[in-house]
């Protein structure tokens, strides 16, 4: 795997852990979202929401505490993918 295609993985990961902490962080009462599904969804990934951040924010950090081979991170992008509502989902955007 070349540099950019390393450089892919990283950026993707760090998309895929936003729109986690977005969905984290948005309120149920005060979005356009279905409130009730957002809620659930919170309760059910409240752990693996947590771990995806928690590893993004090992990456960023200054300096990194953690830097992911291209493996892991390609690891890190599916259990992120996991997580995320699906198309057809009412919280997928």
């Amino acid at each position: 795997m070349n540099s950019e295609q390393r450089t892919a993985l990283h950026h993707e990961y760090l998309g895929l852990a936003g729109q986690a902490e977005r969905l984290r962080n948005t309120s149920p009462e005060h979005t356009a979202l279905d409130g009730d599904a957002l809620a659930r969804w919170q309760t059910l990934y409240e752990r693996e929401v947590r771990t995806v951040i928690e590893r993004r924010d090992s990456m960023i950090g200054s300096p990194p505490s953690r830097i992911p081979d291209s493996a892991e991170l390609e690891s890190w992008i599916a259990y992120a993918r996991s997580v995320l509502p699906k198309p057809g989902d009412p919280l997928h955007n």
